[in-house]
């Protein structure tokens, strides 16, 4: 099963806009009655390597990670260049523990993708994890140029720089009780302020994006305490405060969304979800949404033959 399927066009007479029918039948019907014309057929993308993708990333849930690599390289082989492919074989990777193999398809993908800021910032996270500061924060920086208001990279930058006390704390508790080692301490604190005037503008850039972020105020109010601005933090702690007693809003899940959603998990169920009313109930979910039908658990499931 691909998921081809044709498709039946005309256009219409009044708008001179290609018009898909239902159809073949209706098509034809609508050029014989003079309303279209040009009639012509087209197939619909393959969904193959998406249905690839999910029966890896199921492989993958139930701990098989070697069929869920065998099944993304098939995939690949058919879309090597496919972004969503490359990033759910990357993960894959990632959950087994292949650091290396992660970081290499990671920047494969931004080769293909040089403007997509989620894949700088993962890279971000990589060469943090592996300690390698430097260019952790080329990757943070770079995934802010791109999108300003990316608050996990501010929120990350700051921690990045933060990491650095742990040596200077380690330094100061250490010291003994002579002149010099007083002398010492003094030096380190300057030091580690510098560090915390470092992170605070990144802080202050996540809080700008996103007011409610909890983590940003705290930490800057944490901050501005050790730093002996006690103005500035009595003002992020009453803003931490607030955001833990404030109440969280539920949105409540729109009907037609619900409706689609449910519908199709029915047929897929029933049918299975290479089914013809599956199909269009398939394409209908995906445009109301916005959403990937074959992201679904229910379709999934159905796929794999566990409905």
């Amino acid at each position: 099963f691909t998921g081809k399927e044709k498709q039946f066009y005309a256009k219409n007479i009044t708008t001179n806009k290609d018009e898909l029918f239902d159809s073949k039948l209706l098509r034809d019907a609508s050029v014989k009655a003079k309303t279209h014309s040009s009639p012509s057929q087209r197939i619909t993308k393959s969904r193959y390597p998406e249905i690839i993708k999910n029966i890896a990333l199921i492989y993958n849930q139930l701990g098989d990670s070697q069929k869920a690599l065998e099944s993304m390289r098939e995939a690949r082989l058919e879309n090597p260049d496919d972004l969503n492919l490359i990033l759910t074989e990357a993960n894959v990777n990632y959950e087994m523990g292949n650091i290396e193999k992660f970081k290499t398809l990671l920047e494969y993908a931004t080769k293909l993708d040089p403007e997509n800021s989620e894949l700088q910032y993962n890279l971000g996270v990589i060469a943090s994890d592996v300690n390698d500061f430097e260019n952790a924060e080329k990757y943070y920086k770079r995934a802010i140029e791109l999108n300003p208001d990316y608050v996990n990279a501010y929120i990350n930058l700051a921690a990045l720089i933060l990491t650095k006390e742990e040596s200077i704390i380690e330094e100061m508790n250490n010291l003994g009780m002579s002149n010099a080692d007083y002398a010492r301490y003094d030096e380190l604190k300057i030091e580690r302020n510098k560090l915390y005037m470092q992170a605070i503008p990144f802080l202050e850039s996540a809080l700008n994006v996103d007011p409610s972020n909890y983590q940003a105020a705290k930490t800057l109010s944490n901050i501005f305490s050790a730093v002996g601005d006690s103005q500035n933090a009595k003002k992020y702690r009453d803003l931490a405060d607030s955001l833990v007693n404030k109440p969280k809003i539920v949105n409540k899940p729109k009907n037609a969304e619900k409706s689609y959603e449910d519908r199709l998990c029915e047929c897929a169920y029933n049918k299975g979800p290479t089914d013809k009313e599956c199909l269009d109930l398939w394409t209908k979910y995906e445009k109301k949404t916005g959403k990937q039908g074959d992201d679904l658990e229910c379709v999934i499931e159905a796929m794999m033959g566990k409905g």
